[in-house]
């Protein structure tokens, strides 16, 4: 009976592969970092005024572009469960309906 090993890959490929794998959690975490940051300005602007200030400007900015569009007021509508003018009933109150049953 012989026993045969299967040859070790070389320590390179294996702290490259952990590399590899830690900058992928790195990028991950980084935006998670950023946006728990922008949560934070938005929430306390005396963190960082400028960039709450920035960051309102881009809301109001963001909410201008919506109302302009039809087609995104619509799919926005759609999505929180509000009528448009062709739906009867909502997404809201379908879901309203079935809890009260």
């Amino acid at each position: 009976m012989s026993v045969i090993h299967a040859p070790h890959p070389p320590r390179e490929e294996i702290y490259a592969a952990r590399a590899h794998k830690a900058r992928g959690w790195a990028w991950a975490v980084r935006l998670m970092l950023v946006a728990c940051i922008g949560a934070a300005i938005w929430q306390e602007p005396q963190i960082w005024p400028k960039a709450h200030a920035t960051m309102q400007r881009g809301a109001e900015t963001v909410a201008g572009m919506i109302d302009d569009n039809d087609k995104v007021r619509g799919f926005f509508a759609g999505l929180t469960g509000e009528r448009t003018g062709g739906s009867k009933q909502g997404y809201a109150d379908k879901l309203g309906d079935v809890l009260l049953r």
